[in-house]
C-alpha cells in the first residue's frame, strides 16, 4: 500500500494539469527540491501554498488594472461579451468602480435587439441572456442602455465607437475577433480625429484582459522564444 503522505512529482504534476517541464518550472519557482522524484506531505502543502499565494498576486495585479482602467476609459460592451460566463463576476468587479469614477457602461441599443433576437433563435442561451438582462436592469446608476432597436449590432456598435472616440478614451469589451481587429482599425483612420481606442476582453477570472492583434501574439511568442 502506497504511503498516502509521500507522492511522486509526476503524479504531482498529473493532479495540477502539468506535464513534466511545466512541473519541474514550478517546483524551481516555488524552492521546493525533491530527492528521488518524490514530494513529501510538507512538500506538497508548500507547492499548494505557493500556487494560493500566486494566484492571489494575480487577482490583485487584475484588480488594480481594472482600477485604472475604469478610472482612464468609458466602457462599451457587445453581444458576445454579455453572454460571456465570466460577465456576471466583471460585473461585481467594475460596479463599484464605475461608482467611484462617475462612470457608466454603454450598451448600444442594437445588442439589446440582438439579445432579444436570440431568445428565438438559440433558446439555449435563455438563461445566460436572462442573467445578462437582470444585471444591466439592476444597475441602472451604472448603465446607460440605448433604446432598442433594429440594427446590425457590429455595425452600430463601430459608428458609436466612432462618436465616442471624438471626444473620450474609450474601452470595448468584445470577445470577437473580427469586431476587435476592426475597432482597432478606427485609430488609424484620419477621419477619426480625437482619442485612441483599446479592446479588451473579459478573461476567465471575470477580470479584463487586452486584446492582441495576431501580429502583436506572434510578436510576443517571437520575444519570449527569443
Amino acid at each position: 500500500m502506497m504511503n498516502t503522505a509521500t507522492i511522486t512529482a509526476g503524479q504531482a504534476a498529473r493532479a495540477m494539469g502539468l506535464d513534466e517541464k511545466g512541473m519541474m518550472a514550478l517546483l524551481s519557482e516555488s524552492g521546493v527540491q525533491t530527492e528521488g522524484g518524490l514530494l513529501t506531505g510538507a512538500d506538497t502543502e508548500a507547492l499548494l501554498s505557493f500556487l494560493e499565494g500566486r494566484q492571489e498576486d494575480s487577482r490583485r495585479k487584475a484588480q488594480e488594472n481594472l482600477e485604472r482602467l475604469a478610472a482612464r476609459y468609458t466602457f462599451l460592451i457587445d453581444t458576445c461579451s454579455l453572454l460571456n460566463e465570466q460577465f456576471p463576476t466583471l460585473m461585481e468587479h467594475l460596479t463599484p468602480l464605475l461608482r467611484v469614477n462617475g462612470k457608466r457602461l454603454f450598451v448600444p441599443s442594437s445588442v439589446l435587439a440582438e439579445l432579444r433576437s436570440l431568445l428565438t433563435k438559440k433558446p439555449e442561451l435563455r438563461e445566460r441572456i436572462t442573467a445578462a438582462v437582470k444585471i444591466l436592469a439592476e444597475r441602472k446608476a451604472e448603465v446607460i442602455c440605448g433604446e432598442a432597436e433594429a440594427s446590425f449590432a457590429d455595425r452600430q456598435l463601430l459608428e458609436v465607437a466612432t462618436r465616442f472616440m471624438t471626444s473620450t478614451e474609450l474601452l470595448v469589451i468584445t470577445q470577437d475577433d473580427g469586431l476587435s481587429n476592426d475597432l482597432l482599425g478606427l485609430n488609424r483612420l484620419q477621419s477619426v480625429q480625437g482619442k485612441r481606442l483599446t479592446v479588451g476582453r473579459i478573461n476567465r477570472y471575470g477580470y479584463l484582459s487586452r486584446y492582441l492583434t495576431q501580429e502583436q501574439r506572434f510578436a510576443g511568442s517571437s520575444s519570449r522564444s527569443g
